[in-house]
C-alpha cells in the first residue's frame, strides 16, 4: 500500500533566516519608541525613573508583537532579556542632552536585541537561559558600580 504525502504550502519556517539587519532595525525603533515613551509619561508622572520603567515595559510589549510579526526567533527572550539589561536606562541617561539620550538609547536597544537575539538562535534552551542570565547579572552589576 502506498502512503501520500501532501505538502502543505501554508507552512512557513519560523526562524529560517537570520537577518541582523532587521534585529538592529528593530533594536533602533525601540530605542527611539523608548525614549518617546520615557518623555510622554514624564510630562505626567514627573518621576524620570518611573517613566523610564513603564517605558521599557511597553517598549517589550511593542516589540515582541513586531518579532512575532517577522518571524523571529524567542522575541520574548530577546526582549525579557534587553529589558532587564537595559532597567534603568533612563536614570543614567538623566542630565545628558536630548539628542545624546536619543542616540545612546537607540544605540543600546540595538546592540542589546542583536546580542541575545544571536544568542537565541541555538537549539539547547538551558545554555542559553543560563548564559543569558549571567549577562544580565554581570551587565547590571557593571551599571550598578
Amino acid at each position: 500500500m502506498a502512503k501520500v504525502i501532501i505538502e502543505d504550502e501554508k507552512v512557513k519556517n519560523l526562524g529560517g533566516t537570520y537577518s541582523i539587519l532587521r534585529i538592529a532595525i528593530i533594536g533602533v525603533v525601540s530605542g527611539l519608541l523608548y525614549f518617546g515613551l520615557t518623555a510622554l509619561l514624564d510630562s505626567k508622572i514627573d518621576s524620570i525613573e518611573m517613566s523610564g520603567n513603564i517605558a521599557t515595559v511597553l517598549v517589550a510589549f511593542v516589540s515582541v508583537v513586531a518579532m512575532m510579526g517577522l518571524r523571529m526567533v524567542q522575541p520574548l527572550l530577546v526582549t525579557s532579556a534587553s529589558g532587564a539589561t537595559l532597567w534603568g536606562l533612563s536614570s543614567l541617561t538623566n542630565g545628558l542632552q536630548t539628542l545624546e539620550v536619543v542616540l545612546w538609547s537607540a544605540f543600546l536597544y540595538a546592540i542589546c536585541y542583536m546580542l541575545f537575539s544571536w544568542m537565541s538562535r541555538y537549539n539547547r534552551v538551558v545554555p542559553v537561559l543560563l548564559v543569558t542570565a549571567m549577562i544580565i547579572i554581570s551587565m547590571r552589576m557593571i551599571i550598578a558600580s
